[in-house]
């Protein structure tokens, strides 16, 4: 062991932490963009007309519509239009489909147009050439959507299909062939949701939220070449009146990227150019290293660097190429070592947490809090909560987004309230085909070890078979026993076409279901079961903790970034319906201004009983105070007993595989927590 740790120690003197590193003065870098608009051609178009799409085209984005003749309602004429709005007509008397909005059309390097289309039971390609001679119209009997297309160096065409129905998710790299309109699938390299296709010189070029990668489209393999990782740029978000899609992208003659953003018909069109620079060369540098960040750390990391003059937020983050539990590990041994960033962002320490956490690894931010005066009470209780001992605080939460679920109440007998007793008696006694939960987008339920997670996991002492004030255990209780009976019984199965019992509630701001709403349908809260009872959890995927290492040297310059992220101005921008302001008074303001622009404002729709059937509800006085009382009692997971639960899942594995009976599972369980409990009292 010891060798293995010396190991990982030199590894981690020669890793760079955070993917956005530069060999610059401080190692770090940010990107600037500058833009481009295009002229709104769909403003300015007097006649019937399709957008077809945007990309660049002879090196220049272009727009490329179908319009209607006007002496010829059977004929259909393609354009090109530049950024300046100049148009150039480029096919005459195409047949009139392309003006249906169901096609979309790309032109190859040698100026030939292909269209795109679904068809009631197929998809269909159609090519023409420059003198607008249809060469041909291919059908194929596959239900797919066309998510994006590109052309190679060497002239090859690349594309990416996406299923529809049941395979919505699956993206699908394929290939054209150009000469006769068939489309086969690509086995040599993923392609996934993330990605966008790209112009490139060699290879195809693929762009993520996180990096712009070369692809081998022979062999697969993929090669970073330029990346947004640690930095703060986010990519252009819509505006509530159109939807941006990112058209096409390539790399200029410098090596950095152009990327043609459009909306619906291309409009609030432009092109955004992107270039590295040196950031933080005259700031104290603030380390801030996560597992990811999402959009508002990342606008708001942008903002305090903007408006702060003495510190800059540099951000570190494993990348979607990392390995996160390699990086937790490291992440881990570096602050055993004295070392690590300043910032802590969500579960960046992973299983380690707990264990730093115990041994003052956190800063503890009561005096930071206390000098800068902000009142706790001006903020929802989680805010404090994830690493709080006694009057210590050691995270902060600046927003929040929660989860919990429900179920049929006539499952539990009419019971709406059940505890862990009254719940596993009910799904025990239950007769009938069901899984615990089938996640949202999944076809199958959650196997057995997911079902025994959620059954134990809100427990501060997992059902009573943990005396921490003793330090001794006892798992041979009846209620344990049930608990496995449980779990493997509702454990999902792919094989099964099973309903599942639990349904999942985010909480967004029209759609959850308040509490009058569920007495009505008859639901019971039988989620997350606390030892008090059924509350709301923070969502870990959507929000997080922030703690300050003990280890920095730049702790005021934390706290500052910190305190910047609880402050006004950052908290009114949490503006997403399904993550809410930590400060009581913003949520107060956001809510109330919410309220007075009205849903029926923003969507159209104003039938509170249209609503109502389509699961959407208005905000009523009553809504609101229900959901700020659902915010008051949102709390994290217990964090302690996470060693003993892991123990509990790796030895109930061979419970649910049918290799040992309950007994022989909770004498294994019983030895080795009690062993735990003993080494760490």
């Amino acid at each position: 062991m010891r060798k293995i740790y010396i190991l990982l120690l030199l590894l981690l003197c020669c890793h760079t932490a955070g993917c956005g590193r530069e060999e610059t003065s401080t190692g770090y870098y940010e990107i600037l963009s500058e833009r481009q608009d295009f002229y709104d051609v769909a403003a300015n178009t007097d006649v019937r007309g399709n957008f077809l799409g945007m990309q660049f085209y002879q090196d220049e984005p272009v727009q490329l519509w179908a319009l209607a003749d006007p002496l010829d309602r059977e004929k259909t004429d393609i354009y090109l239009y530049t950024m300046n709005g100049e148009r150039k007509r480029i096919m005459k008397g195409l047949r009139a489909d392309f003006l249906s909005s169901s096609y979309s059309g790309f032109l190859d390097r040698d100026g030939n147009l292909y269209c795109f289309s679904r068809l009631d039971r197929g998809f269909v390609v159609i090519k023409t050439n420059p003198e607008g001679r249809q060469l041909y119209r291919h059908e194929e009997e596959k239900d797919f959507i066309l998510a994006d297309i590109c052309q190679l160096a060497d002239g090859r065409i690349f594309l990416a299909r996406q299923g529809t129905g049941s395979g919505m998710s699956a993206y699908v790299p394929a290939e054209l062939d150009a000469d006769t309109g068939s489309i086969s699938d690509s086995t040599t390299f993923a392609y996934d949701a993330s990605l966008n296709m790209g112009t490139g010189d060699s290879g195809l070029l693929c762009l993520n939220n996180q990096n712009i990668y070369r692809i081998d489209v022979d062999n697969g393999m993929r090669e970073s070449i330029w990346t947004f990782c640690g930095t703060t740029y986010v990519f252009p978000e819509s505006s509530s009146s159109q939807t941006l899609q990112l058209w096409d992208f390539r790399m200029d003659e410098s090596g950095c990227p152009e990327l043609l953003w459009g909306g619906r018909k291309g409009a609030g069109s432009f092109v955004e150019t992107l270039q590295k620079a040196e950031a933080g060369a005259d700031k104290e540098i603030i380390v801030v290293r996560g597992l990811y960040f999402d959009n508002w750390l990342l606008k708001m990391a942008s903002l305090f660097n903007q408006e702060n003059d003495d510190y800059y937020v540099a951000l570190e983050t494993c990348g979607s190429e990392g390995d996160m539990d390699d990086y937790t590990m490291k992440a881990s041994i570096e602050v055993a070592a004295g070392k690590g960033p300043d910032i802590f962002v969500g579960n960046l320490l992973g299983e380690y947490a707990y264990g730093i956490a115990q041994k003052g690894g956190f800063v503890d931010l009561t005096p930071y809090l206390e000098s800068s005066g902000i009142d706790e009470a001006d903020y929802f209780p989680a805010t404090f909560a994830k690493w709080r001992q006694g009057a210590g605080i050691y995270s902060i939460l600046p927003s929040i987004a929660l989860i919990s679920y429900y179920m049929d109440g006539d499952v539990l007998g009419g019971n709406l309230n059940p505890d862990i007793d009254a719940l596993v008696d009910a799904l025990l006694s239950w007769q009938g085909n069901a899984v615990y939960m089938i996640p949202p987008g999944s076809m199958d339920g959650i196997d057995s070890r997911s079902v025994l997670e959620m059954l134990l996991q809100g427990s501060e002492n997992i059902w009573g078979a943990v005396d921490w004030e003793s330090g001794t255990c006892d798992f041979d209780g009846n209620l344990f026993a049930r608990i496995l009976e449980t779990a493997k019984k509702y454990g999902g199965d792919s094989m099964h076409n099973f309903p599942g019992f639990l349904q999942w509630e985010y909480y967004n701001l029209y759609l959850y279901k308040d509490e009058s709403v569920r007495k009505e349908e008859g639901l019971a809260a039988a989620g997350i079961l606390f030892d008090d009872g059924c509350y709301p959890r923070i969502d870990p995927y959507h929000t997080y903790p922030l703690s300050v290492n003990i280890n920095s040297a730049h702790k005021d310059g934390a706290w500052e970034f910190i305190r910047f992220l609880l402050g006004y101005e950052a908290q009114t921008t949490l503006s997403s319906q399904a993550t809410y302001p930590s400060n009581k008074n913003v949520f107060d303001v956001l809510i109330a201004k919410e309220q007075a622009e009205g849903y029926g404002a923003t969507t159209g729709l104003s039938d509170p009983e249209y609503l109502k059937r389509n699961g959407e509800y208005y905000l009523t006085d009553e809504r609101i105070a229900d959901l700020k009382e659902t915010l008051e009692n949102t709390r994290f997971l217990p964090t302690r007993t996470e060693p003993i639960l892991n123990i509990i899942y790796e030895e109930a594995q061979a419970y649910f595989a049918g290799l040992k009976d309950i007994d022989e599972i909770t004498t294994l369980i019983e030895n080795r927590v009690q062993l735990y409990l003993d080494e760490n009292r």
